[in-house]
């Protein structure tokens, strides 16, 4: 494809962002289907004589267990590594598309003649936006599902080369479990989260691989692919963790809990590093719900999920535009930089911090939701910084730019 058929093709793709808000009046469902893990719908009561419950049909994570199946048991901690990651709009037959209510509110939701949580308002001010930014059906928060929907022809899972990355060894998202029973149900266990700049040690199960990693200019170690066997040992940053004792722990972590073998956290104050677009960016206040099990091979554990949660409105925008097709950065394709801006801009739905919900304040953070599968793996301690977002697009993305600045207000 000639450079200037690949400009008009996404340029055109790039013009449907433009009246794309407009359209959001009428907000197609963001439902996560009815079974799936960490659903949980409200109904409306029967009984003439009870007082109004919230008939919006709310899309939670599962509860927190009514009792734990072995509370005087925990295995050692472990450390998964993503393997697989998601982000582009894939619905299913009725237009679902994955995710949770963030903010215990269904915005637009017509309860029809019964109620619903802060009566279907917005958690905040959008003060960019043309129309209400609305909830998908239980109150899915997933704005940036929204504003891709118009690339959904494209695969942008596989154009953003985010697993490529990870399955070359060249970065990474690492989980940490600690104080699991390793039974179905957990009432506490913690969770830390920490990005990898990636994959540089030979060692294996039953020690050094033959691997020829080779060295980089300055003579280190080049980053190279996993087996994927429970063996591959991951590098952590020392400004993202604590070694001592022979032992690695994250600095964020998070409570969580397990339910019929489901990993759930529930939000919290910490941050966490999410696979979206061309690179990772650090998402505010994390919701995890996958599926734990245990390996055949007993090497520890898979886990199967979604992870949702806000991103910064620049660190999103970075992330996207970055995306290349037919290695050209989005950014560099005539309108398409100005389109994505605008579309964030535009669907912000969110406080960055849960506790400013519903306060008056400005929305500053962009839902977004990505399904993840992840493996067991080691982690060592290392000197290599994580590595950053692609760096194409930051000439048009100064690091002081403020949100009214950046939104053109």
């Amino acid at each position: 494809m000639s450079h200037r058929s690949l400009v008009l093709r996404v340029s055109a793709l790039a013009a449907l962002l433009t009246g794309f808000a407009v359209a959001c009046q009428a907000i197609i469902g963001l439902e996560r289907p009815t079974g799936e893990p960490g659903v949980e719908r409200a109904e409306a009561s029967t009984d003439a004589g009870a007082p109004p419950v919230d008939t919006c049909p709310h899309v939670r994570i599962p509860k927190e267990p009514q009792q734990d199946d072995d509370p005087a048991t925990e295995l050692p901690p472990f450390w998964l590594a993503v393997r697989r990651v998601a982000f582009a709009p894939k619905p299913d037959a009725g237009g679902r598309y994955y995710g949770f209510d963030l903010d215990h509110s269904c915005t637009c939701f017509d309860p029809d003649g019964g109620v619903t949580a802060f009566d279907g308002g917005e958690a905040c001010r959008s003060k960019f936006a043309i129309v209400t930014v609305c909830d998908g059906i239980g109150g899915v928060d997933n704005a940036a599902a929204k504003m891709l929907e118009p690339y959904s022809s494209y695969d942008l899972d596989t154009l953003s080369g985010l697993d490529g990355l990870i399955n070359d060894g060249r970065l990474g998202i690492l989980l940490w479990v600690s104080k699991y029973n390793g039974r179905a149900n957990d009432r506490s266990v913690t969770v830390g989260f920490v990005s990898s700049p990636g994959l540089f040690s030979t060692e294996g199960c039953s020690g050094p691989r033959d691997i020829d990693a080779g060295l980089d200019p300055d003579g280190g170690p080049l980053p190279h692919p996993p087996l994927w066997d429970g063996c591959d040992s991951w590098a952590a940053p020392q400004a993202e963790v604590i070694a001592g004792g022979g032992s690695v722990a994250p600095r964020r972590v998070a409570d969580g809990y397990v339910v019929d073998g489901v990993l759930v956290v529930p939000g919290g104050q910490t941050t966490a590093p999410l696979a979206v677009g061309a690179g990772i960016i650090e998402m505010s206040a994390p919701h995890l719900v996958g599926t734990l099990a245990p390996r055949p091979d007993n090497r520890g554990y898979t886990l199967k999920g979604t992870i949702a949660g806000r991103a910064p409105v620049v660190s999103a925008l970075r992330s996207l535009v970055n995306i290349k097709l037919s290695g050209v950065p989005l950014c560099q394709v005539p309108g398409a930089y100005t389109q994505f801006r605008d579309s964030i801009c535009r669907n912000l739905d969110v406080p960055l911090q849960p506790r400013l919900d519903f306060t008056g304040v400005d929305c500053d953070g962009l839902t977004l939701a990505s399904q993840v599968e992840a493996e067991s793996v080691r982690v060592e301690e290392s000197t290599a910084p994580p590595r950053p977002v692609p760096t194409d697009c930051d000439a048009l993305l100064p690091q002081t730019q403020t949100l009214e600045q950046l939104c053109g207000r």
